[in-house]
């Protein structure tokens, strides 16, 4: 049980490159015991998809407050029994629905502090049981909104050794009972934030020998009770760092079978008490590593049917006891999701 409660708060909703905006995030929800994701409509309007009735539900009506133009990031709050979503909107500023007992919320005030520029992310905080949001602001540092006596706080002024130039994850590690956050410097390397002793620190000398080019997808460890991170080096390939006897350790070598091109999101597996990631590769086809009893294992031909736009968001199915994948589809931006039924990969693209 205590994995199943890790998984779902250390789940991650990543946000793609400057160069890219990322508009499909997907979240369990313990409540309905399924995926459920979010995803910038035709309209230019929020558009939710959920399992009602044994079926995938559309709510294309509930998120008319304004459009969204950047990044969405969604998460699971435990305190509502509900999914939420933040985006950014036309205005630039930060935006929040949630559900109380008479249904969706829109928060678009409480977040104007700072105009958003680039990448958002979420993540569900236990100690203060409620969602907390980073984003790359107008000014190119790090900004950071938590809630704190049931009021919104705005950080802006603790992430300014390096400014943001890309993608940015959060984690909240368990063994912090924070969160922390990845991103890409302006330096072109990866950047690490995390708290300690009720302070920010931060962190960029651990990566230094290894520059970021591309997405970035944190992932909360639970064997190792410390974060990891993914991300595309300058050599177009996947790197990861992960904690190793109390000192950072980079793989570079496992992940050569494709290069990276596009999207990067990792996954907690609980039945393998491992990370896994998926990508979109530079075939334009989905790729997935997971860890085997021989050590990282590559999957490249289960998800042949269609190629990857750019939007690739993974989750843990607790239902099923392993991850899935949604994606958009290169030319037609249908979703594709697939999930894992009697031990094979199964696609489903005709109910988006």
């Amino acid at each position: 049980m205590k994995h199943i409660v890790l998984a779902i708060f250390a789940v991650l909703f990543f946000c793609a490159p400057s160069s890219a905006q990322k508009q499909l995030s997907c979240v369990f929800s313990a409540d309905r015991n399924h995926t459920e994701f979010y995803t910038k409509g035709s309209s230019g309007y929020i558009e939710f998809f959920y399992l009602g009735k044994g079926k995938w539900q559309r709510d294309n009506a509930s998120f008319s407050s304004s459009p969204a133009h950047g990044d969405i990031s969604a998460v699971y709050e435990p305190q509502r029994k509900h999914s939420a979503v933040f985006y950014t909107g036309t205005d630039n500023f930060l935006h929040y629905y949630f559900v109380t007992a008479s249904g969706w919320q829109h928060d678009g005030s409480s977040f104007k502090a700072a105009e958003v520029s680039g990448s958002v992310a979420a993540v569900f905080e236990p100690q203060r049981n409620h969602s907390s949001v980073f984003f790359r602001g107008k000014d190119g540092y790090l900004h950071f909104y938590f809630v704190k006596n049931g009021q919104w706080q705005h950080d802006g002024t603790s992430f300014q050794a390096a400014r943001v130039d890309g993608s940015i994850s959060v984690v909240y590690e368990a063994q912090r009972q924070h969160c922390a956050v990845f991103f890409r410097g302006e330096d072109g390397l990866l950047h690490y934030y995390f708290v300690q002793n009720g302070q920010w620190k931060h962190d960029a000398s651990s990566f230094a020998g290894t520059p970021v080019k591309g997405d970035i997808s944190a992932v909360f460890e639970v064997q190792r009770n410390h974060a990891g991170v993914f991300f595309a080096g300058t050599d177009g390939l996947l790197h990861y760092y992960y904690l190793s006897n109390g000192r950072w350790a980079l793989d570079s070598k496992s992940f050569a079978m494709t290069p990276v091109s596009g999207n990067i999101s990792a996954v907690f597996e609980q039945q393998r008490n491992h990370s896994a990631v998926f990508f979109r590769g530079a075939d334009g086809f989905l790729h997935y590593y997971f860890l085997s009893t021989s050590g990282w294992a590559h999957d490249g031909q289960s998800f042949m049917t269609n190629k990857v736009g750019y939007d690739v968001s993974a989750i843990f199915e607790t239902q099923r006891s392993h991850s899935a994948v949604f994606f958009d589809q290169e030319g037609s931006g249908v979703l594709n999701y697939f999930f894992l039924s009697n031990g094979k990969w199964n696609l489903d693209n005709r109910s988006f």
